[in-house]
């Protein structure tokens, strides 16, 4: 909670890892040995072969069993588990070593109309199909691990979800790092770590504890479209008690940043997206507990795109007024006298 206002402190939500360590991390007690088990599930697609997506798809996945192969070497408590839902026209994209979890049966053109239509996959019936997936019975703490089929994992990956999350994290979200375009096959992985990349804003990489799943408000945003995950990230602000955002941890990976889904060609889907996240940030907000903290986040980590009035602030004032009022103000600073001039002191 924020000492002067008595609402909850959103200040620290965003930090890099030498913030966040300084700040909390290497304050806290170590971490409990408690048993953890984390589903990790992607959305892998029939991509084409030498594309973008067709050349990361095979080193993602390789970055995630070497990531859980280190994870068993290196912690016999935490089990990880590797699944995928597709549509079922991308069946065939799911590899060996992955648990097919029921497959997606619409898209975005089965609740809305674009200009050039895409089958897209909604990501809450993505995040949906991980919830529903039994949790191991032995875990104390079980959670859901969700990244883009095109974000690889450093082999220290889940490691770090582990320790988080026994420290008492209900949700984090990590940042992915940019590295070197060229990189097309999982035989590359030792020079793909080797390259510490550029942190990269946006959100690819999320961990949440099961229990928070079953109180989200779902949205129909689409997969591959700008602003997809702000409503995902509306829920765990409005749900989460310890939320943290990592900006620049050396844990995942993207390999260069292209970005071509989020281009200009496609205004529509990103309007979709938006108007969704709204929808989703509305209807938690009917709750004045989660609205509190709705709001406190948005002003507090300048969510900017938002309604100025559905966060209880007065309608900003044109630029050029603004602008008048301000050198209004100068020139009256010149000519008029402090309010305390003249008192005694």
């Amino acid at each position: 909670m924020s000492p002067a206002s008595g609402q909850p402190d959103f200040s620290r939500t965003y930090s890099t890892v030498s913030e966040f360590a300084a700040a909390e991390y290497l304050q806290a007690t170590t971490a409990p040995a408690t048993s953890v088990e984390i589903l990790h599930v992607v959305n892998p697609v029939a991509a084409k072969p030498g594309s973008d997506l067709g050349n990361a798809q095979p080193v993602t996945y390789a970055s995630m069993r070497s990531a859980q192969r280190f994870a068993l070497q290196e912690d016999p408590q935490l089990s990880v588990r590797l699944a995928a839902t597709v549509l079922p026209r991308d069946a065939a994209a799911v590899e060996d070593g992955f648990e097919r979890l029921p497959d997606l049966d619409r898209t975005v053109l089965d609740v809305a109309s674009f200009e050039r239509p895409r089958p897209l996959p909604l990501l809450f019936d993505i995040v949906q199909r991980a919830a529903a997936a039994p949790a191991a019975e032995h875990a104390e703490v079980s959670a859901i691990a969700l990244t883009n089929v095109d974000i690889g994992l450093m082999p220290h990956f889940y490691l770090l979800a582990a320790d988080l999350l026994r420290r008492g994290y209900d949700a984090v979200i990590i940042n992915r790092r940019t590295i070197a375009d060229g990189f097309t096959t999982p035989e590359q992985l030792p020079m793909i770590y080797a390259d510490i990349g550029k942190s990269h804003p946006g959100f690819d990489c999320f961990i949440v504890r099961r229990e928070l799943l079953g109180q989200f408000e779902a949205s129909r945003a689409c997969v591959a479209g700008g602003f997809v995950m702000r409503g995902l990230l509306y829920n765990l602000v409005a749900h989460a008690e310890r939320l943290r955002i990592l900006l620049d941890a050396h844990a995942t990976f993207h390999i260069g940043d292209a970005a071509r889904w989020a281009g200009r060609e496609f205004p529509d889907y990103e309007a979709f997206n938006k108007a969704e996240a709204l929808r989703v940030f509305e209807r938690l907000s009917a709750d004045p507990v989660k609205a509190a903290r709705l709001r406190g986040f948005a002003i507090q980590t300048n969510e900017s795109w938002l309604p100025r009035e559905l966060l209880g602030l007065p309608p900003a004032q044109p630029r050029a007024l603004a602008r008048m009022k301000s050198r209004l103000r100068t020139v009256l600073s010149r000519f008029m006298p402090p309010r305390d001039a003249g008192q005694a002191h």
